[in-house]
């Protein structure tokens, strides 16, 4: 819980602050006046308020904000947490970009962040936000600088492009993904002029630096539109470099469309399956059959595109469903490069946690001064333990 969190974040760690003598006070510029840490998960929180109160400690001017997806999820949590801003003094909850423009310029202007749209701040004690801060079209952002980056230091050398805020489908009871409340607008439609133009201007920098070996479309499920429009640019510019995305089985993958995409230089797609029980997934509201399932698998094969297939084991499911899905997947190995098994957690911004009742789980209270956000703990009957899972899922594989 929060306070349990704190606590340990307080508490001084030579081996940790020394790491940050070493390797981020060089990078710290003469005049500096705003850090910005990207919190991505549960996991990166603990050492994004070490950095922040070890900044503090040396720079006490100095403006200390986070942001990213973990932020989003948990606005609920740290507005009931004022300690929390002992060691940051704002949290940004939704898109970033705007907002930590209008930081900078307010606090060139001589104000501070309390006059800027955008966070969660303390003020007098008590814990509110500025207001909604402007959100940035993808188009308008252009394409990820990659220039600076020291590959040496990264496990794959790979380069992101997103092309889609949130989710083309939005409707998976489990999934906690932020930004996965409501549908993407325009989910048919492909990449907008601005965006091919920024996507070929990447590649080309990719093929001109030499450094990177793949291209990862950063979206939750790119649209069908859109992976036909990748792979038709890059075509054009002669598949210089593979490239990979998640996506959604639909029955328009057809051999065609999936040959396109390897001419294209498409490697390898990802999709989620969860059960191939059929009345689970309507009840997950997943939005995809069995037969569809297959018939894309068996499509990406045929073009040389290999595929991840998520499933999920979660509670209330049916007796036998889970290894049904993973003898389901077995007898097609030939078309599934990778089985990836995952056991179900709750998340705040999934819609398991707002309605319960229909995974059967009961939300234990602590769960509002919950830091763990895409881990709630709840309660539930007849669910196969962490050691089920893992034995259950060896045993078939």
């Amino acid at each position: 819980v929060a306070d349990d969190l704190l606590k340990v974040v307080a508490r001084p760690s030579g081996l940790f602050d020394g790491f940050l003598e070493t390797c981020l006070r060089p990078r710290i510029e003469e005049g500096l006046r705003v850090v910005g840490l990207s919190v991505h998960g549960s996991s990166h929180l603990p050492f994004s308020l070490r950095i922040a109160a070890w900044l503090k400690s040396r720079w006490p001017d100095l403006v200390v904000v986070l942001g990213g997806p973990w932020c989003l999820a948990a606005g609920d949590v740290i507005s009931e947490a004022p300690a929390f801003f002992d060691t940051v003094d704002g949290v940004c909850t939704g898109e970033g970009e705007a907002a930590l423009s209008a930081l900078v310029e307010a606090l060139r202007d001589g104000e501070d962040i309390g006059d800027v749209p955008g966070f969660l701040i303390r003020d007098d004690g008590v814990v509110r936000h500025t207001g909604a801060a402007p959100e940035i079209a993808l188009t308008a952002l252009g394409p990820p600088d990659y220039s600076d980056v020291d590959w040496d230091l990264q496990p794959e050398r790979l380069i992101a492009f997103r092309t889609v805020k949130g989710c083309t489908w939005s409707r998976c009871l489990f999934c906690y993904h932020v930004r996965c409340d409501e549908p993407v607008a325009g989910a048919t439609v492909g990449l907008s002029d601005e965006q091919a133009k920024d996507l070929r201007t990447l590649v080309r920098w990719s093929v001109d630096s030499g450094q990177v070996d793949g291209l990862f479309l950063a979206d939750n499920a790119a649209p069908m539109a859109v992976l036909d429009d990748v792979a038709s640019i890059l075509e054009a510019e002669g598949a210089p470099i593979p490239w990979e995305s998640m996506a959604r089985f639909e029955p328009g993958i057809t051999p065609d469309r999936a040959a396109a995409w390897g001419r294209g230089g498409c490697r390898g797609l990802s999709f989620g399956l969860e059960t191939v029980d059929l009345d689970e997934l309507e009840r997950l509201e997943k939005g995809i059959r069995t037969d569809e399932a297959e018939a894309c698998l068996a499509a990406c094969t045929a073009a040389g595109i290999s595929t991840g297939v998520y499933i999920l084991d979660y509670p209330s499911q049916p007796t036998h469903a889970y290894e049904d899905t993973l003898k389901w997947l077995i007898e097609r190995a030939g078309d599934v490069g990778d089985m990836i098994p995952q056991r179900f957690v709750l998340g705040r911004s999934s819609g398991a946690y707002r309605h319960p009742d229909k995974l059967g789980l009961t939300v234990r209270d602590e769960h509002s001064a919950w830091f763990d956000v895409f881990n709630i703990p709840f309660d539930t009957s007849g669910w196969r333990s962490p050691e089920g899972f893992r034995e259950t899922t060896e045993d078939a594989m």
